[in-house]
Protein backbone atom coordinates (compact mmCIF):
# COMPACT_ATOMS: atom_id res chain seq x y z
CA UNK A 1 0.00 0.00 0.00
CA UNK A 2 1.16 3.72 -0.51
CA UNK A 3 2.57 5.78 1.79
CA UNK A 4 0.75 8.98 1.45
CA UNK A 5 2.44 12.35 3.39
CA UNK A 6 1.42 16.08 3.47
CA UNK A 7 3.87 17.75 0.94
CA UNK A 8 2.47 20.92 0.85
CA UNK A 9 -0.19 23.68 0.61
CA UNK A 10 -0.88 26.39 -2.61
CA UNK A 11 -1.60 29.85 -1.95
CA UNK A 12 -3.18 32.12 -5.06
CA UNK A 13 -2.09 35.21 -5.20
CA UNK A 14 -1.62 38.49 -7.64
CA UNK A 15 1.96 39.17 -7.04
CA UNK A 16 5.06 36.84 -6.25
CA UNK A 17 6.34 39.64 -4.83
CA UNK A 18 4.35 40.72 -2.38
CA UNK A 19 3.88 37.08 -1.13
CA UNK A 20 7.51 36.85 -0.30
CA UNK A 21 8.21 40.65 0.86
CA UNK A 22 5.58 39.97 3.36
CA UNK A 23 7.35 36.23 4.76
CA UNK A 24 10.43 38.24 4.81
CA UNK A 25 9.05 41.16 7.03
CA UNK A 26 7.81 38.21 9.07
CA UNK A 27 10.92 36.54 9.50
CA UNK A 28 10.26 33.63 7.00
CA UNK A 29 12.01 32.82 4.52
CA UNK A 30 10.38 32.80 0.67
CA UNK A 31 11.79 33.51 -2.36
CA UNK A 32 11.01 32.70 -6.30
CA UNK A 33 11.01 29.28 -7.65
CA UNK A 34 9.84 29.20 -11.61
CA UNK A 35 7.70 29.54 -14.03
CA UNK A 36 5.92 25.94 -15.11
CA UNK A 37 5.41 26.12 -18.61
CA UNK A 38 2.49 24.87 -20.84
CA UNK A 39 0.28 25.78 -17.39
CA UNK A 40 0.61 29.45 -17.45
CA UNK A 41 1.71 29.85 -13.59
CA UNK A 42 4.82 30.50 -11.62
CA UNK A 43 5.12 30.05 -8.09
CA UNK A 44 7.34 31.58 -5.02
CA UNK A 45 8.08 28.85 -2.48
CA UNK A 46 8.56 28.58 1.71
CA UNK A 47 10.57 25.44 2.90
CA UNK A 48 9.85 23.64 5.86
CA UNK A 49 11.61 20.55 5.44
CA UNK A 50 9.36 18.74 2.94
CA UNK A 51 6.74 20.04 3.54
CA UNK A 52 6.58 23.81 1.85
CA UNK A 53 4.23 26.59 1.19
CA UNK A 54 3.47 27.11 -2.50
CA UNK A 55 2.94 31.05 -3.70
CA UNK A 56 1.07 30.54 -7.32
CA UNK A 57 0.04 33.17 -9.49
CA UNK A 58 -0.94 33.75 -13.22
CA UNK A 59 2.80 34.07 -14.96
CA UNK A 60 0.86 33.89 -18.92
CA UNK A 61 -2.98 34.69 -19.41
CA UNK A 62 -2.82 33.27 -22.72
CA UNK A 63 -1.06 29.93 -21.73
CA UNK A 64 -3.34 29.51 -18.64
CA UNK A 65 -6.36 29.93 -21.04
CA UNK A 66 -5.26 27.02 -23.08
CA UNK A 67 -4.65 25.22 -19.48
CA UNK A 68 -8.07 23.47 -19.48
CA UNK A 69 -6.90 20.22 -18.23
CA UNK A 70 -5.18 21.13 -15.58
CA UNK A 71 -6.88 21.79 -12.17
CA UNK A 72 -4.37 23.87 -10.72
CA UNK A 73 -4.60 26.41 -13.99
CA UNK A 74 -8.23 26.48 -13.87
CA UNK A 75 -8.01 27.26 -9.94
CA UNK A 76 -5.83 30.40 -10.56
CA UNK A 77 -8.10 31.25 -13.08
CA UNK A 78 -11.11 31.28 -11.22
CA UNK A 79 -9.76 32.55 -8.17
CA UNK A 80 -7.50 35.63 -8.90
CA UNK A 81 -7.44 38.37 -8.91
CA UNK A 82 -10.61 38.94 -6.18
CA UNK A 83 -10.05 35.55 -3.98
CA UNK A 84 -5.67 35.81 -2.77
CA UNK A 85 -6.65 32.73 -0.66
CA UNK A 86 -5.20 29.08 0.83
CA UNK A 87 -7.11 26.73 -1.14
CA UNK A 88 -5.37 23.60 -1.63
CA UNK A 89 -3.08 21.06 -0.15
CA UNK A 90 -0.75 18.60 -1.92
CA UNK A 91 -0.42 15.29 -0.94
CA UNK A 92 2.99 13.04 -1.44
CA UNK A 93 2.87 9.59 -2.31
CA UNK A 94 5.58 7.15 -2.36
CA UNK A 95 3.64 5.04 -5.48
CA UNK A 96 1.46 7.36 -7.26
CA UNK A 97 0.74 4.62 -9.54
CA UNK A 98 -1.02 2.81 -6.68
CA UNK A 99 -2.71 5.93 -5.26
CA UNK A 100 -4.61 6.61 -8.81
CA UNK A 101 -5.66 2.89 -8.85
CA UNK A 102 -6.83 3.07 -4.84
CA UNK A 103 -8.91 6.09 -5.07
CA UNK A 104 -10.15 5.83 -9.03
CA UNK A 105 -11.44 2.34 -7.17
CA UNK A 106 -13.44 4.62 -4.50
CA UNK A 107 -15.29 6.11 -7.37
CA UNK A 108 -13.42 9.64 -7.60
CA UNK A 109 -12.78 11.49 -10.97
CA UNK A 110 -9.16 11.97 -11.31
CA UNK A 111 -7.18 12.77 -14.10
CA UNK A 112 -4.45 10.97 -15.71
CA UNK A 113 -0.99 11.11 -14.22
CA UNK A 114 0.88 13.53 -16.07
CA UNK A 115 4.75 14.45 -16.02
CA UNK A 116 5.67 18.20 -14.49
CA UNK A 117 8.84 19.58 -14.61
CA UNK A 118 9.79 23.30 -14.25
CA UNK A 119 13.77 24.90 -13.70
CA UNK A 120 14.35 26.88 -10.60
CA UNK A 121 16.50 29.74 -10.39
CA UNK A 122 19.58 27.88 -9.71
CA UNK A 123 18.92 26.33 -13.35
CA UNK A 124 18.20 22.56 -11.63
CA UNK A 125 15.80 20.61 -13.42
CA UNK A 126 12.85 19.91 -11.19
CA UNK A 127 10.76 16.77 -12.32
CA UNK A 128 7.78 15.51 -10.65
CA UNK A 129 4.36 13.33 -11.76
CA UNK A 130 0.79 14.61 -10.82
CA UNK A 131 -2.65 13.30 -11.18
CA UNK A 132 -5.59 15.97 -9.67
CA UNK A 133 -8.68 15.15 -8.48
CA UNK A 134 -11.92 16.77 -9.61
CA UNK A 135 -14.84 18.27 -7.78
CA UNK A 136 -14.97 18.26 -4.09
CA UNK A 137 -17.18 16.81 -1.26
CA UNK A 138 -19.28 18.87 0.79
CA UNK A 139 -18.20 21.76 -1.19
CA UNK A 140 -14.44 21.35 0.25
CA UNK A 141 -11.84 20.73 -2.63
CA UNK A 142 -10.09 17.86 -2.64
CA UNK A 143 -5.94 17.55 -2.29
CA UNK A 144 -4.16 16.62 -5.12
CA UNK A 145 -1.31 13.86 -5.67
CA UNK A 146 2.39 14.02 -6.64
CA UNK A 147 5.68 11.97 -6.53
CA UNK A 148 8.60 13.18 -6.90
CA UNK A 149 11.10 11.71 -8.84
CA UNK A 150 13.38 11.36 -5.62
CA UNK A 151 12.64 9.38 -2.62
CA UNK A 152 12.21 11.59 0.37
CA UNK A 153 15.96 11.41 2.17
CA UNK A 154 17.34 12.21 -1.30
CA UNK A 155 14.88 15.11 -1.78
CA UNK A 156 15.40 16.88 1.59
CA UNK A 157 19.14 16.33 1.40
CA UNK A 158 19.10 18.03 -2.16
CA UNK A 159 17.12 20.86 -0.42
CA UNK A 160 19.55 21.34 1.82
CA UNK A 161 22.61 20.97 -0.15
CA UNK A 162 21.09 23.44 -2.55
CA UNK A 163 20.42 26.19 0.34
CA UNK A 164 16.91 26.06 -0.73
CA UNK A 165 15.06 24.29 2.85
CA UNK A 166 16.99 27.03 5.15
CA UNK A 167 16.75 28.10 8.33
CA UNK A 168 14.34 30.82 8.58
CA UNK A 169 15.13 34.14 10.54
CA UNK A 170 12.45 33.59 13.38
CA UNK A 171 13.73 30.62 14.85
CA UNK A 172 13.23 26.92 14.95
CA UNK A 173 9.94 26.48 12.50
CA UNK A 174 7.66 23.65 10.76
CA UNK A 175 4.40 23.62 9.21
CA UNK A 176 2.57 21.26 11.61
CA UNK A 177 -1.31 21.57 10.80
CA UNK A 178 -3.46 22.75 7.79
CA UNK A 179 -6.84 24.17 9.14
CA UNK A 180 -9.83 23.78 6.78
CA UNK A 181 -12.72 26.12 7.85
CA UNK A 182 -15.75 24.12 6.33
CA UNK A 183 -19.69 23.70 6.90
CA UNK A 184 -19.52 19.80 7.88
CA UNK A 185 -16.14 19.14 9.77
CA UNK A 186 -16.96 15.64 10.78
CA UNK A 187 -18.51 14.83 7.24
CA UNK A 188 -15.70 16.10 5.51
CA UNK A 189 -12.78 14.51 7.91
CA UNK A 190 -14.25 10.75 7.68
CA UNK A 191 -14.92 11.60 4.20
CA UNK A 192 -10.75 12.07 3.59
CA UNK A 193 -9.53 9.82 6.05
CA UNK A 194 -11.68 6.84 4.56
CA UNK A 195 -9.94 8.13 0.98
CA UNK A 196 -6.58 8.69 2.16
CA UNK A 197 -6.23 5.98 5.10
CA UNK A 198 -5.30 9.01 7.46
CA UNK A 199 -5.70 8.14 11.18
CA UNK A 200 -8.33 10.52 13.83
CA UNK A 201 -7.91 10.20 17.10
CA UNK A 202 -11.97 9.15 18.46
CA UNK A 203 -11.71 12.08 20.81
CA UNK A 204 -10.93 14.70 18.00
CA UNK A 205 -12.65 13.14 14.85
CA UNK A 206 -12.25 16.42 13.21
CA UNK A 207 -8.96 15.88 13.20
CA UNK A 208 -6.30 13.90 11.07
CA UNK A 209 -2.76 13.07 11.21
CA UNK A 210 -0.73 12.37 8.70
CA UNK A 211 2.46 11.15 10.09
CA UNK A 212 3.57 14.04 12.79
CA UNK A 213 1.09 16.59 11.36
CA UNK A 214 -2.40 16.90 11.27
CA UNK A 215 -5.24 18.39 9.29
CA UNK A 216 -7.99 20.13 11.15
CA UNK A 217 -11.60 20.90 10.29
CA UNK A 218 -13.31 23.05 12.12
CA UNK A 219 -16.43 24.82 10.92
CA UNK A 220 -17.76 27.82 9.34
CA UNK A 221 -18.42 28.89 5.90
CA UNK A 222 -15.43 28.79 3.68
CA UNK A 223 -15.13 25.33 2.57
CA UNK A 224 -11.48 25.76 2.14
CA UNK A 225 -7.90 25.75 3.86
CA UNK A 226 -7.91 29.06 5.49
CA UNK A 227 -4.78 28.74 7.98
CA UNK A 228 -1.66 26.98 8.15
CA UNK A 229 -0.23 26.23 11.87
CA UNK A 230 3.55 27.08 12.11
CA UNK A 231 5.15 25.24 15.31
CA UNK A 232 8.13 27.45 16.75
CA UNK A 233 10.72 27.85 19.42
CA UNK A 234 10.09 31.51 18.92
CA UNK A 235 8.52 32.85 21.69
CA UNK A 236 8.13 36.48 21.25
CA UNK A 237 6.17 35.37 17.81
CA UNK A 238 3.44 32.31 19.45
CA UNK A 239 0.35 33.23 19.70
CA UNK A 240 0.73 35.59 16.57
CA UNK A 241 -0.45 35.83 12.70
CA UNK A 242 0.74 36.61 9.54
CA UNK A 243 -2.08 37.69 7.33
CA UNK A 244 -1.86 37.22 3.74
CA UNK A 245 -4.62 37.86 1.97
CA UNK A 246 -7.41 35.31 2.70
CA UNK A 247 -4.55 33.42 4.22
CA UNK A 248 -3.84 33.42 8.16
CA UNK A 249 -0.10 31.64 9.02
CA UNK A 250 -0.39 31.21 12.79
CA UNK A 251 2.82 30.66 15.00
CA UNK A 252 2.26 27.96 17.39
Amino acid sequence: MATLRWDHAVHYVNHLDDAVTTFTDNQLVAFPGGAHPGWGTHNALSYFGLTYLEFLSIRDAHELEQAQDFLLSQDAKRLLPEQQVLYRVALRSDDIDATHQALRDQGLALSPIVEGKRHDKQGNLIEWRIFTISGDFQGVPYPFVLQWKTNDAARLDFLRTHNIDRPHPVGQARLQAAVFTVQHPEQVARHWQKLFSFSASEHTPTTLYIGEQQFIFQPGEENRLTALHIATDNNAVKGTSVILGGGEYQFV
